[in-house]
């Protein structure tokens, strides 16, 4: 429930997650949880700065079954700046507790077909704080072209709990990405560049990934064809000793027929070195992987 007015706004927010709740899906783990927060948001220096937070009490234990009941104090924050029409700044953090996917980056990006060969949906882990960072850079708006640069990092820690009571602090993921693009309106052509880095920390344990992606794209015959062509290469470390060399070139063209019929076609090609040790041999192979998908839109 929230209530505005010139340049602010101010609320209630309330959220209850029976004991034992199930669901037939696998996106919600979340039980016996309530949240009841005061939320505000407000903009400053003729909009240019806008702030949004929340914060509240969290508790567990709700039918008073368990021994023990966790109450802790939870918000977020959310900060947006835009110093000028060329430049933009963002930032959140959070410490509500939720489960959410977390994946790499180059998960996606050595996929072969995440269309036809989609990720583990179940691969969750529970966070405990997140923070992020955005900021994005025009070097040139023109009718006729454009450019810019892109910065996004991300730190999250996940929390191993029983019966309430946190085990470890987990793990700490690190993602980065830092880009460019460049686009000529007319003819409908992009290109970008950018340089990707996934860093995950435990006690005992250290995985890094880290490599550039190329990809460039182009539409055809009033935009009914797109074609894309993207190529990475990038080295997988653990606890500072190579692993694993993955290189990727992915070819895919969308056709749309009289805004009903629609063609895809995707061929993807991954070679992958791995580098033995004491417990296994190390090797190259190879793969290609081709899909051909139509749909009909009534």
């Amino acid at each position: 429930m929230n209530y505005g007015d010139k340049g602010y706004t101010i609320g209630l927010g309330y959220e209850r997650v029976d004991p034992e709740y199930k669901t037939h899906g696998a996106y919600y783990f979340n039980s016996d949880l309530e949240n009841i927060t005061v939320n505000g948001a407000t903009q400053l220096f003729d909009n240019k700065v806008s702030i949004s937070s929340n914060v509240g009490l969290q508790r567990d234990n709700l039918d008073n079954q368990k021994m023990n009941q966790m109450t802790r104090w939870v918000g977020a924050v959310n900060l947006n700046y835009t110093p000028s029409d060329k430049l933009n700044l963002s930032s959140s953090y959070s410490n509500f507790q939720t489960y959410t996917n977390i994946r790499s980056q180059f998960e996606d990006i050595n996929n072969p077909n995440p269309l036809v060969q989609p990720n583990d949906t179940l691969n969750f882990s529970q966070i405990s704080r997140n923070l992020n960072f955005n900021t994005n850079y025009v070097l040139q708006a023109r009718e006729e072209k454009s450019a810019s640069l892109t910065a996004n990092l991300s730190a999250q820690q996940t929390t191993d709990e029983q019966g309430g009571e946190e085990l470890n602090s987990g793990s700490m993921f690190y993602n980065g990405n830092f880009g460019y693009v460049r686009q000529w309106k007319p003819s409908e052509l992009s290109f970008s560049a950018s340089m990707n880095v996934s860093l995950q920390e435990a006690t005992d344990m250290q995985n890094l990934t880290i490599g550039p992606v190329l990809s460039a794209s182009k539409s055809l015959f009033e935009k009914q064809l797109r074609l894309s062509l993207s190529s990475a290469y990038n080295n997988s470390y653990s606890n500072q000793q190579l692993q694993n060399t993955i290189t990727n070139c992915r070819l895919s063209a969308t056709y749309s027929l009289k805004e009903k019929h629609n063609f895809s076609f995707t061929n993807a090609f991954i070679n992958r070195k791995t580098r033995g040790n004491e417990q296994s041999e190390g090797g190259i192979s190879s793969e290609y992987n081709g899909t051909l998908t139509y749909s009909y839109q009534l």
